[in-house]
């Protein structure tokens, strides 16, 4: 990665803290007993708007988001940095991250990278 990419990082990591703040939400839903609410009207166009952020990027934009995540999942520390349920949290929805960008990367480079 290079100073340049300061931004994309930036934007991978807010991506990263909403998707495990709906996680948690869905998960104290379910542990005091009410089933987990279903996506609002509001949460729907929130991921309509981040999954066309995410389409109209450069498949050059996927890897560095690739990388990024990748990169930080592997210098996630527990306990310095975090608990380990925390850590371990993070670094599941940041590998998924990795694999989508990844996945948006080849197709748009035509299989180029």
């Amino acid at each position: 990665l290079d100073e340049e990419d300061g931004a994309a990082v930036e934007l991978l990591l807010a991506d990263c803290a909403a998707r495990l703040l709906q996680c948690a939400g869905r998960w104290e839903d379910e542990a005091g007993g009410e089933p987990a609410a279903e996506g609002g009207e509001e949460e729907e166009e929130e991921r309509a708007l981040c999954e066309a952020e995410l389409l109209g990027l450069e498949p050059l934009e996927h890897k560095v988001r690739a990388d990024a995540a990748r990169l930080v999942s592997a210098r996630l520390c527990a306990p310095r940095d975090m608990g380990a349920d925390a850590a371990e949290a993070m670094r599941g929805v940041l590998m998924a991250m990795a694999s989508e960008s990844e996945g948006l990367a080849w197709r748009k480079s035509g299989g180029l990278l």
